[in-house]
């Protein structure tokens, strides 16, 4: 039996000539661990003053979301256009470049007040917010859904859009929704119903992939590689390491030196296929090497 794992490491930073990944794992039983993506936004509700703007309905990001266990909701009365914004709750530390369709995960239900059919407006708009407060509309994405007196998720996929929001400045998303058949509820900041969006912020991560090929890197003799997309040969027949009890480590070298400094700045995000003998649970730690000429 076999799970994909999508590990999510700490922010590090590196400037390295060549880099290798050892993957360790005491393994009596695997692990699987929830998917982690550094792009995801999840509403939440706290207050906050950023780029001059006094909020307590913000975004969060992974490592800083904290969801409560009690239900938090806003109200979207019936045939008014009413509107609440959710501002990222810090200024970017540095540019931020978007290039994509927003994937917005809202949980939503509505009163029946009226026999007519069960559709919303629902309108989202992004916003550049600059560190004097100045708001500049980027984009926005409108939907038409029907939102019964079941509380649900909903997954609405907007238009594609590119932006780049400059360091220094953050996003705001603004939420209006109207219905004609009752007030429409919004739930977010609840562990029960979590609404957040994807942002298509774009990937300037490398990814590398674990191969298995005899090679020569730095006098160092490996059949465990790691490689460049423009390099990545994958076989059409599995290969598989065996992790065994109590301890067993094996080292993936960058598959040729690197020309130029390189500079890693960020969390590593690890996707690993695992399986095992029967379920459990392991540790797994991945430790990475500046390896000299």
């Amino acid at each position: 039996m076999s799970w994909r794992a999508t590990l999510l490491g700490k922010s590090f930073l590196a400037a390295t000539a060549l880099m290798a990944v050892v993957l360790a794992a005491g393994v009596s039983t695997p692990a699987v661990s929830k998917g982690l993506d550094p792009t995801v936004l999840t509403h939440e509700y706290l207050y906050v003053d950023v780029c001059r703007v006094k909020t307590n309905r913000i975004l969060t990001t992974t490592d800083h979301t904290d969801l409560n266990h009690l239900p938090r909701y806003d109200v979207y009365p019936r045939e008014e256009e009413v509107s609440h914004r959710f501002y990222h709750d810090r200024p970017f530390e540095r540019e931020l470049k978007v290039g994509g369709a927003i994937e917005y995960h809202v949980w939503l239900n509505a009163s029946r007040e009226r026999k007519s059919r069960p559709t919303a407006d629902v309108v989202f708009t992004v916003y550049d917010v600059g560190p004097d407060g100045d708001h500049r509309v980027v984009h926005d994405d409108k939907f038409r859904v029907e939102v019964g007196e079941e509380l649900k998720e909903y997954v609405l996929t907007g238009r594609k859009f590119e932006h780049v929001f400059e360091e220094g400045h953050t996003v705001c998303v603004e939420v209006m929704i109207s219905a004609i058949h009752g007030d429409v509820y919004m739930y977010y900041d609840w562990v029960e119903a979590p609404s957040y969006m994807e942002f298509p912020a774009v990937d300037e991560k490398v990814r590398m992939t674990f191969e298995y090929v005899d090679a020569e890197v730095n006098g160092v003799r490996t059949e465990r590689i790691l490689t460049h997309p423009d390099y990545t040969n994958l076989d059409p027949e599995p290969h598989e390491d065996l992790y065994s009890p109590p301890e067993t480590a094996y080292r993936f070298y960058l598959y040729g030196p690197l020309v130029e400094d390189y500079r890693m700045d960020g969390p590593i995000l690890y996707h690993l296929w695992i399986g095992a003998d029967r379920e459990g649970r392991c540790a797994i730690v991945m430790r990475v090497y500046d390896v000299d000429e």
